[in-house]
């Protein structure tokens, strides 16, 4: 449920979420937004 509200504030906002992840060692979420 978390990553679901994070996605839409970010969608609301037009940021983009990326994500990366490999076995063994985790995930990493990168979210990036315009600058003001």
């Amino acid at each position: 449920m978390g990553l679901f509200i994070v996605k839409n504030l970010v969608d609301e906002m037009n940021g983009e979420i990326e994500i990366e992840s490999e076995l063994g060692y985790g995930t990493t979420f990168r979210v990036y937004f315009q600058k003001a």
